[in-house]
């Protein structure tokens, strides 16, 4: 792995005081450690902001909206400042999981592309209870394995189909 191969993850984050903290978290517990955290507050009206000063990590880049625009328009403000090689992102609410940037970035060097994606899990509660850890990957039609772990579609296709959830890289 290209350890000096620079990484922008990019959040967009309104009202999410109670979140934020731990997505950063999981952020800075990367094994690949070359990325910069570009974060939009998109006009939190609570402590958010304060929360991502408390850490006073030098690697978060805190860029402020003065009117919340939605997380589309926060993302892309947060993508038009980024200087990583690749560019991925997380919601202020999600997490990764600590190899995540370190095995996409290997995957993209075995595999040059120019988007690699991995697949989503969730968990959540119910009234009925706790919904297990589950993937929400949709099960493309023609997949094809490139190792026991990879798979390969067809872009025009993917595109052209009602999509679930999966995090660009």
């Amino acid at each position: 792995m290209n350890s000096a191969t620079k990484i922008t993850i990019v959040m967009a984050a309104f009202n999410a005081e109670r979140t934020i903290q731990e997505a950063i978290a999981s952020v800075l517990a990367q094994t690949h450690q070359n990325f910069e955290l570009v974060i939009c507050d998109d006009a939190s009206t609570d402590r958010t902001v304060d929360k991502i000063l408390e850490l006073k990590e030098s690697r978060i880049h805190l860029i402020r909206m003065k009117e919340n625009g939605g997380p589309g328009p926060a993302r892309d403000k947060c993508i038009s400042e980024a200087l990583g090689s690749w560019i991925t992102f997380l919601d202020a609410d999600d997490i990764f999981l600590p190899e995540r940037l370190e095995t996409l970035l290997n995957i993209a060097e075995k595999y040059p592309s120019d988007i690699i994606a991995d697949a989503i899990w969730d968990c959540h509660d119910t009234i009925e209870g706790l919904v297990p850890w589950q993937t929400v990957w949709p099960p493309f039609k023609e997949k094809k394995q490139c190792t026991s772990n990879l798979l390969t579609f067809d872009f025009a296709e993917y595109i052209a189909h009602e999509r679930t959830l999966v995090k660009p890289f």
